[in-house]
């Protein structure tokens, strides 16, 4: 019986706006039809064919407020933190950052596991996005990279599209309230049968579906030393040329 039943402990309150009331903003690029501020990206890609790397030549230019390198202007000058869970600081990640050249006190990197009493937990986007959120707030970072997105999913079934908005939708929220930039490095998984390359980004189409850019890399059809660049979704601009 619906009149014999307890009313709920928590309340639920539905946030309403009227549109007469919202004052239309410009989209803010960090990079120019690539990447946005506020905004979720991805970059996909094979395993060695240069994403993380690319990643932190990205990283660089923001520290520096250098040129992007298809002439789109200068990247804003900010400050960037990066969330890596393949490759090492000390040996790798800090290196190839000083090969760029990159503002080293405008860099900084969050560590994979947090303190939870008396013990360390796996640092994960579902459980720790509001101290991540903090975090960025206090430091005025503009641009978040994660990669590979996966490795911090948490508990979350990534081939479950609920599970995946659950996971993404927060972290979009979070970019939009802070104008943090967020760029997720992704493999592809093994349907090398999909001509699509948004259906190959891993586990499900619900990443891609939820980024507003995607960014792939693949080896040059003609050229087996060079690596392609190309953007094959974005919602917010044209597409630009691929590199």
């Amino acid at each position: 019986d619906l009149l014999d039943r307890e009313p709920d402990s928590e309340e639920v309150t539905l946030q309403i706006t009227s549109l007469q009331d919202v004052i239309p903003e410009e989209i803010k690029p960090l990079w120019p039809k690539r990447i946005f501020l506020g905004k979720l990206a991805v970059i996909a890609g094979d395993p060695g064919l240069g994403k993380s790397y690319a990643s932190l030549d990205v990283a660089a230019r923001v520290s520096l407020g250098g040129p992007w390198p298809d002439g789109s202007g200068r990247a804003p000058r900010g400050n960037v933190l990066l969330l890596s869970a393949e490759d090492g600081l000390a040996d790798t990640v800090k290196p190839r950052l000083q090969l760029l050249g990159a503002d080293m006190g405008r860099i900084y990197s969050l560590g994979l596991t947090v303190s939870k009493g008396k013990e360390d937990i796996s640092l994960s986007l579902q459980q720790h996005l509001p101290q991540i959120e903090q975090f960025i707030a206090q430091a005025q970072i503009i641009l978040l990279i994660v990669d590979p997105l996966l490795a911090f999913t948490g508990r979350a079934d990534t081939h479950k599209t609920a599970e995946v908005r659950g996971l993404l939708s927060p972290l979009a929220a979070m970019a939009q309230r802070t104008g943090c930039a967020i760029l997720a490095v992704m493999h592809p998984n093994k349907n090398s049968k999909e001509l699509n390359p948004l259906y190959r980004i891993s586990a499900s189409l619900d990443f891609a579906a939820a980024a507003r850019s995607v960014t792939v890399v693949a080896k040059h059809p003609d050229n087996p030393d060079l690596c392609v660049m190309a953007t094959i979704k974005c919602n917010l601009s044209a597409h630009p040329d691929p590199m």
